[in-house]
Parts: structure tokens; C-alpha cells; sequence
């Protein structure tokens, strides 16, 4: 099954292909206007998870136009909601044989391909998509899952990466790319990543997730007994084709040990625990030198960001963004303590030059052929 952040971003983007839609040959703008108010009845049934009462309302303005390529994606994107991946596919390689195709329709003929067990058709369409389109960000990302459904992670970051720096904004693209870099043992970037999606999105399943794994990065390799002595286990092959982090590495469970040791010697954190740490991570990774760091792309997406905050010192202000949907009163308070910092943070995210030299970048994929799109019927 795709996962539910795709679902959602489907979601999103059909809710904004209906509009204003130019007179078909044979048509007349009266006819445009009742297209129109259908399309928008079946957006409305659809967000509501009334598939079939959509459907009907798009095919009764598929009637009054019968080659209107929009109206069939809204079709398809209905059917294949409701798990009818034949009748979807069928629908959505109609619409593809049209002159005119709405710019969503790969997304949705790739994730169709996908959820009917056909993968490496899946990624044959984004690909195709993206030479096309190479600058269109639900591409990369849903290639990208694609492949870590494979799973290919290394080719899935390098499309999560593309889709990162095409939509700054988009915070699965963050949490995916976290993910991804979670497992591959890219413990920094993992959480340079994922606190950048939950500053987007803080009060959601996976918002939980993401912070329940960088609690995770923290607590590992940190033994404390009962005495109170701590033991610190760092690994020191970590990759560093992302950046070399290899010294924030280290700094993550000393900061860890810290929070015991501050307040027994008479000083303070900055914040609850969870605060104090996150602070202190992004604090630090944005007073990095980028000459030390070398390339790689978190190195060079990432860290430009948290040396912004740093010097805007606003760093509090993103992770009071990153822990607003916390249920901890002790945070919530914190939170509320720092919001005129976090709306500066989220002004600075908001502004940011978020580039990385040479992406978009397609990556090369030597299993898999890209075929000509269907040729359209005149």
C-alpha cells in the first residue's frame, strides 16, 4: 500500500486542478461553468471519502466533455482512492492519451502502477515524468519512495534530496529524507532533516515518529549506572559522503550525559530535556565550519539554515517550532515562553535560499529503461 503521505499529497493537489478551464471546441461557456461546478461537488464529495458519489459527479461532466483530461484524472484519482486500481488505470492511461494532460497525472499513473504490484513501471513513469517535467517536486518525491520501497535507499535519497530542494516547504520531503538517512546511519543529517519537517508539520503520527527516533539517536550509546557514571559509545565509521559530522557525532550523547551533569553543578539547561538537546544539536551544527564539513548534501543544504538561525539567534525559535505538538505541559509552556522567536524562525525558513549546486539531478538507474510517454490522439 502507498503510505498515507502520498495519499495526502494527491489529496492536496487534486483539491487544486479544479478552476477556471478554457472552452473545449464544441463547447460553450455555459457548458465550461457546469463542468466547473460538477468537478467542484466532487472535489467536495471526495475530501469526504465519498468516492462513488464523486465519481458520479465527474463523469456527469465528463458527459457534457467527453475529451476533458482534467475530469479524467479526477476520475481516476476517485477510483484509485477507493482501491479500484484497474478501472483507475484504465481512466488514467485514457487521460494520458490526450493532447492536454494535467501536470499530476504521472504522479497518480505512477503511484496506480505501484499499488498494483508493478514497480518498476512505477518508476519508469516518474522518470519519464521528470524529463519532462524536472523541476516538478511530487516527481522526485514519490520516485523516491518508490525506490525505498525496493529497497534502493541510496537512489531514494538522492530523490528525496531533489525533492527537498524543490519544495523547502514540503515537510514529508524532510521526513523522508530523515528516514532514510536514519537508516543508513547518517545520524546528524538525520536529525538536521527531521527537525526541518516537524518546524513544518509538529502534531501528527509521524511528527511522533521523527521525534521518538531523534530521542533514539540521543539515548544511544550512553550508559549511566546507578552511581551516576556515564560510559559513551560512539561509532566512528558513521558515512561522510553527506558531510563529515563525525564530530557532532560525538557531541550528541556527551550532550545527553550534560543533562544530568549542568544541573548538579548548580547550572541550567535550556529548556526541558528534549529542548536542551535539540538546541544544543542544531546550536552547534550551525556554528560549523564548511570547510571542515567538505561536501555533501547535507553539508550544503542543511547547515547553511542552522547558521542562519545561529546567527539570527533564533535557533530556540525552530525548535519551539519542531515541539509545538508536544503533550508535555512543561514544553507546551517553553514553547509558548519562546514564540516570537519561532516566528522569526519560520520567517528566516520562509526566505532562505535553499540550493545546493547542481540539483535537481535525476540519478542514474542502469535496471531500469525510460519509455516514451503514450502518444497523444488527435
Amino acid at each position: 500500500m502507498r503510505s498515507a503521505l502520498a495519499r495526502a499529497l494527491l489529496l492536496l493537489a487534486a483539491s487544486t486542478i479544479a478552476g477556471p478551464r478554457p472552452v473545449a471546441p464544441g463547447e460553450t461557456q455555459a457548458d465550461r461553468s457546469v463542468v466547473a461546478a460538477l468537478v467542484k461537488e466532487g472535489n467536495a464529495l471526495h475530501d469526504r471519502g465519498d468516492f462513488d458519489a464523486a465519481i458520479a459527479k465527474y463523469r456527469e461532466a465528463l458527459k457534457i466533455s467527453p475529451q476533458d483530461g482534467e475530469v479524467m484524472y479526477e476520475i481516476a484519482f476517485s477510483l484509485e482512492a477507493k482501491k479500484d486500481y484497474p478501472a483507475a488505470l484504465e481512466m488514467a492511461e485514457a487521460a494520458a492519451r490526450l493532447p492536454k494532460r494535467t501536470r499530476m497525472l504521472p504522479v497518480l499513473l505512477g503511484n496506480i502502477y505501484d499499488e498494483m504490484g508493478q514497480p518498476k513501471t512505477a518508476i519508469k513513469t516518474y522518470r519519464t515524468a521528470i524529463s519532462v517535467d524536472p523541476n516538478f517536486f511530487l516527481l522526485h518525491f514519490n520516485l523516491g519512495i518508490a525506490y525505498l520501497r525496493q529497497p534502493n535507499y541510496d537512489l531514494a535519497r538522492e530523490c528525496l534530496e531533489n525533492s527537498a530542494v524543490l519544495a523547502p516547504a514540503h515537510p514529508g520531503s524532510h521526513f523522508q529524507l530523515g528516514s532514510v538517512y536514519r537508516t543508513q546511519g547518517y545520524r546528524v543529517p538525520a536529525v538536521l532533516a527531521l527537525a526541518m519537517a516537524l518546524s513544518l508539520e509538529p502534531a501528527t503520527g509521524r511528527s511522533r515518529e521523527a521525534l521518538a527516533w531523534i530521542d533514539q539517536f540521543f539515548e544511544a550509546g550512553v550508559e549511566i549506572d546507578a552511581q551516576g557514571n556515564s560510559k559513551i559509545t560512539v561509532n566512528p565509521n558513521t558515512p561522510k559522503d553527506e558531510g563529515d559530522f563525525s564530530g557532532l557525532d560525538v557531541l550528541i550523547p556527551m550532550i545527553t550525559v550534560s543533562e544530568k551533569l549542568i544541573p548538579k553543578a548548580g547550572g541550567e539547561l535550556q529548556g526541558p530535556p528534549q529542548v536542551h538537546r535539540l538546541v544544543s544539536l542544531l546550536q552547534s551544527a550551525g556554528e560549523l565550519d564548511q570547510k571542515t564539513l567538505g561536501r555533501g548534501f547535507a553539508a550544503e543544504y542543511y547547515v547553511p539554515f542552522y547558521a542562519e538561525l545561529v546567527r539570527n539567534k533564533v535557533v530556540p525559535g525552530l525548535v519551539a517550532l519542531a515541539l509545538a505538538g508536544s503533550t508535555s505541559s512543561e514544553i507546551a509552556t517553553w514553547c509558548a515562553q519562546n514564540a516570537d522567536s519561532a516566528k522569526r524562525a519560520s520567517g528566516i525558513a520562509a526566505r532562505h535560499a535553499w540550493t545546493v549546486t547542481g540539483r535537481p539531478k535525476l540519478p542514474p538507474d542502469g535496471e531500469f529503461t525510460v519509455p516514451p510517454m503514450p502518444t497523444p490522439s488527435r
